[in-house]
């Protein structure tokens, strides 16, 4: 789902980029894209360690923690990325005042 909203959201710079209406794409990908990163906030919280224990997270769940780390920062990068490519292409477009 993360990879299906990532791409979407890749699909609608494009096509913004092309003069093309997004908002078929984005709506879909942003629901999508907010519920499987909630999910993945979800899950880490599980895998914390119990207070007083000595350890941030737990050690059997080490591994699956650092995925889901990686996942949500490279989610936000692509996001940030593709949100920025936007507001520069919506300036572009904007009619300049003489």
């Amino acid at each position: 789902q993360l990879i299906a909203a990532l791409a979407m959201i890749i699909v609608a710079v494009w096509l913004l980029a092309r003069a093309r209406s997004i908002w078929f794409a984005v709506t879909p990908a942003v629901l999508m894209a907010v519920t499987t990163l909630t999910a993945l906030v979800m899950k880490f919280r599980r895998y914390l360690a119990p207070s007083g224990s000595g350890h941030f997270i737990r050690e059997s769940k080490m591994p699956l923690a650092i995925a889901v780390c990686v996942l949500v920062a490279l989610s936000i990068c692509v996001l940030v990325i593709a949100l920025r490519k936007i507001v520069q292409l919506r300036a572009a477009a904007a009619p300049t005042r003489a």
